[in-house]
């Protein structure tokens, strides 16, 4: 029998072979053979969003654009999705709205809606949504109803985002919507009735370090505090992506505030600070960030410090 390949064997595989397809359509745009640049500029733009090389794509995209002046909702997408990688915004969003006038594709909305609340704009990203949603409930995935849920849980209404995850809860019973639902509870103060839909998504998955979190949090509410504490601890055990900074930082940061409440200032601040360095180093663009960066300079009673980043 075969050995079958690892996954960082396929990885690397698949790299060659988009490097190889990079240097071929590199040959034909410098020779001009076909006389058809524009759409090896696009396709050698496409290559380069998928390794990772998205100022690079944006240089082949805005030539495709200005250069031949190929007005294309694709191109348009394309030079956003790179852009938003690259977390330029605002950039994105303005080619989102010339994508989406170019024709209307779900999959722009949605990356416009997603611009839009990296930037707070949540009324503006909710709008999409519910235009997204005006063509039909019934075949959308339920990562769209968590998504417009959780705009609705930023904007303070409960109701509406108890709705949207009992939606997507109904879509598909996961740990993700689960989880999702069990937030909505935790914000409408049902605490108990969130670490069950917690210990629901946990039995399905155990290493849903999230929904770790989360319960430590509704355990904190109760004021049980020693549990809480176990529940972040382990959330932090839990091997998550670096790309996972954000809820990193976070069960860091509420773990420190258990602390607190049973004395351990010491270690409080530790937790604290080790936060601050994974935000700092992080420093995406957009308001999650900044509101969790305000709660690390709180527990550290910089207060002045966290006004400024209020």
């Amino acid at each position: 029998m075969g050995q079958t390949e690892s996954s960082s064997e396929a990885h690397e595989r698949q790299q060659k072979v988009l490097f190889e397809k990079l240097d071929s359509l590199t040959d034909l745009i410098a020779s001009g053979d076909n006389g058809d640049n524009g759409e090896n500029l696009f396709n050698r733009a496409d290559v380069k969003i998928r390794l990772g090389l998205n100022e690079d794509a944006i240089d082949d995209l805005d030539k495709m654009i200005c250069t031949y002046k190929i007005i294309d909702g694709e191109a348009y997408y394309s030079r956003a999705y790179a852009r938003f990688k690259l977390s330029h915004f605002g950039e994105a969003l303005s080619d989102l709205d010339q994508a989406l006038l170019c024709k209307y594709e779900e999959e722009y909305a949605l990356l416009r809606a997603q611009c839009k609340i990296n930037l707070g704009r949540f009324e503006d990203a909710l709008h999409d949504y519910n235009t997204i949603a005006s063509f039909g409930e019934e075949g959308l995935d339920y990562d769209i109803f968590i998504r417009r849920g959780q705009i609705h849980v930023r904007l303070g209404d409960l109701k509406s985002a108890l709705s949207d995850a009992l939606k997507a809860f109904y879509k598909k019973d996961n740990p993700t919507t689960s989880h999702f639902l069990g937030l909505v509870q935790l914000e409408r103060g049902e605490y108990r009735s969130a670490i069950v839909k917690f210990d629901h998504a946990l039995a399905l998955n155990p290493n849903h370090a999230d929904s770790l979190d989360s319960r430590g949090l509704c355990k904190y509410k109760q004021g049980r505090y020693t549990a809480a504490l176990q529940d972040f601890g382990d959330a932090l055990k839990i091997v998550r992506p670096s790309n996972h900074i954000f809820n990193i930082a976070r069960s860091l940061i509420h773990g420190a505030f258990a602390m607190r409440e049973i004395g351990h200032v010491d270690r409080s601040n530790h937790s604290l600070q080790q936060a601050m360095i994974l935000l700092k180093e992080a420093a995406p663009n957009h308001t999650e960030w900044n509101l969790l960066r305000c709660q690390c300079l709180y527990g550290l009673e910089q207060l002045d410090q966290a006004l400024k980043e209020a």
